[in-house]
C-alpha cells in the first residue's frame, strides 16, 4: 500500500528530502512507519498527523494516507 510522508527539520536532513512516497505493508502503524524510515530520533519529540489530523502512533495507516512527521521544536 502506498502512503506519502512529509517531513521537516532534522528528519528532512536525515532523509535527504522533504516529501517521500513509500510502499508499506498493509496494517502498518504510524510507529512502524517511523521505524521503516530508519531515522534515529526519539519518538516523543515528534508530532504526527495523518490527512490533517493529529493521531496516535498506534494508529493503522490506510492506502493513500498523507503522513506529516514534524519535530516538536526546531532551532536555527
Amino acid at each position: 500500500m502506498e502512503v506519502t510522508i512529509e517531513v521537516s527539520g532534522l528528519i528532512e536532513k536525515a532523509l535527504g528530502c522533504k516529501e517521500k512516497t513509500m510502499d508499506i505493508p498493509e496494517k502498518t502503524t504510524v510507529k512502524e512507519l517511523i521505524q521503516l524510515l530508519d531515522v534515529r530520533i526519539n519518538e516523543s519529540w515528534l508530532v504526527i498527523s495523518v490527512n490533517g489530523q493529529t493521531i496516535s502512533k498506534n494508529a493503522v495507516l490506510s492506502e493513500m494516507d498523507r503522513v506529516k512527521i514534524l519535530p516538536i521544536c526546531g532551532g536555527g
